[in-house]
């Protein structure tokens, strides 16, 4: 009897051993030789349709790789057996790989860490994570900052309807006797009128400084030169103008990477 109980035991254990191991994915591998790579580029998302041509873009990416580091950045992704069970966040870049001869296009998601080319899913570790966690958190910011813009410009639209006025006759009324900058009596005007409700540690931190953790800069739009004539247009909307510096810090009178508020609540 115990024999026939040992040998049903044993059974039972095989037959749940085989069915665990047709559970397990086999693995699979990136579509590519990744030692013969030549150029990796990213983009912001595109998709399948939009890429016309087997060939490399033209188009200029937002990251790009050559020759070692593009290889380096590859080698350093692991296979990711559970990327498909998890929901995708909405942001998403292109990836774009030359093998020699042959060309691939994938996705990334930075917030996930993973990146999906072809059958292959994989997990990005080392340099490859480092990279797309910086675009993730200039993604981040940039947003971020586009919102508080959004915000104080409503404050702005308030001020003028409640008031009757232009915000540079407010600012010059209220403050004339007062020695500061223009962004400075901005700040005092929308915080002593719109939100006094704030302390003055959480209004500096969340309608002072952009998401770098930089002031943002103020200015009568008479005093911007240089913009193209459809951000003119834009800004001339308002007698003043707000802008960020963007993720390099430094302020381009709306130009370069600056990021200046919009005419409307077009984010």
């Amino acid at each position: 009897m115990k024999i026939l109980i040992g040998i049903a035991l044993g059974f039972c254990l095989t037959i749940l051993l085989f069915i665990l191991l047709a559970n397990i994915p086999s693995y699979v591998g990136p579509p590519f030789d990744v030692d013969k790579i030549d150029i990796v580029n990213i983009y912001e998302y595109r998709s399948d349709y939009e890429k016309k041509n087997n060939e490399i873009s033209d188009d200029q990416p937002i990251y790009r790789m050559v020759g070692e580091e593009a290889r380096s950045f590859l080698k350093e992704i692991r296979p990711n057996f559970k990327f498909a069970e998890v929901s995708y966040p909405k942001l998403i870049y292109s990836i774009e790989i030359k093998e020699e001869d042959a060309y691939y296009l994938g996705k990334i998601y930075p917030g996930l860490g993973t990146i999906e080319i072809d059958d292959y899913c994989g997990k990005l570790t080392g340099k490859s994570k480092e990279i797309a966690s910086s675009l993730y958190t200039k993604y981040r910011n940039e947003n971020g900052t586009r919102l508080t813009l959004i915000q104080i410009q409503s404050a702005v639209n308030a001020l003028e309807s409640k008031n009757k006025a232009t915000i540079d006759n407010l600012i010059e009324n209220e403050y004339k006797e007062l020695k500061l900058k223009v962004n400075e009596k901005l700040s005092l005007l929308i915080k002593n009128e719109i939100y006094n409700n704030y302390n003055e540690e959480d209004f500096e931190k969340y309608y002072k400084k952009d998401d770098w953790g930089t002031p943002f800069n103020v200015d009568y739009t008479t005093n911007l030169t240089g913009l193209s004539e459809s951000l003119s247009n834009s800004l001339s909307k308002f007698s003043i103008a707000v802008w960020s510096s963007g993720p390099n810090g430094i302020d381009e009178r709306c130009l370069g990477d600056d990021i200046p508020w919009p005419a409307s609540s077009e984010y």
